[in-house]
């Protein structure tokens, strides 16, 4: 059984020893169960870049599950381009709807969308200060009704921490966006429950057959 993650430095753990990494940690938690994780995300993607390479790092791989996770690098705001965000907000629903869809072409069983935790950096765009989580908390908002609308499962990262009532500093590093290691134990916790039910699934299908 293939299981892909398909995101950017949120799942591929920019700045945190591997080791420590949520990803890596759920590989290491289901290895013994004939499990083949490949963490296909890289750091700066946005949802453009990633219809580059889906065909592949995602497809090719004729993966049984795939989590997508995606939205901070879409929803930042660059000085180069005078405020606007490097992926639209059309263009990012649109985007994570194709993803979707050619996921689905190619037989994968179990899709997962997760939003992402607000982040704590604050740009200088044209003198004035400007929240990224601002963008952050809109483009989660997409994501909820791109998985209502596609049908597929969400975990709603974002909503798991406001429920808890946690300090956010806690989980992100200096920079404000990447996680720290409590953040990676964060994400492991809130995603290995779907990934534990979806293997079972998919094993218990296999049986019946």
């Amino acid at each position: 059984m293939n299981i892909i993650f398909f995101g950017d430095s949120i799942s591929y753990g920019q700045l945190v020893n591997k080791d420590k990494t949520w990803v890596e940690r759920l590989k290491r938690k289901v290895e013994n169960k004939n499990i083949n994780i490949i963490n296909s995300s890289v750091c700066g993607d946005t949802t453009r870049l990633a219809l580059l390479r889906i065909h592949h790092w995602v497809q090719e791989l004729k993966p049984d599950i795939v989590f997508i996770q995606f939205g901070i690098n879409d929803s930042n705001y660059w000085q180069t381009d005078k405020g606007l965000q490097r992926v639209s907000e059309r263009s990012f629903k649109a985007n994570i709807e194709e993803i979707v869809v050619r996921v689905k072409h190619f037989n994968t069983k179990k899709i997962f969308l997760l939003t992402n935790l607000p982040t704590l950096k604050i740009l200088k765009i044209n003198n004035k200060d400007i929240h990224q989580n601002i963008g952050v908390k809109k483009y989660n908002i997409i994501i909820r009704n791109c998985a209502k609308e596609l049908n597929i499962t969400l975990i709603d990262i974002e909503e798991v921490l406001k429920n808890m009532n946690k300090d956010l500093e806690t989980y992100l590093l200096d920079d404000g966006v990447h996680l720290s290691e409590e953040g990676h134990d964060f994400y492991y916790k809130c995603v290995y429950p779907y990934i534990e039910d979806a293997i079972d699934e998919l094993v218990k299908k296999s049986g019946d057959k």
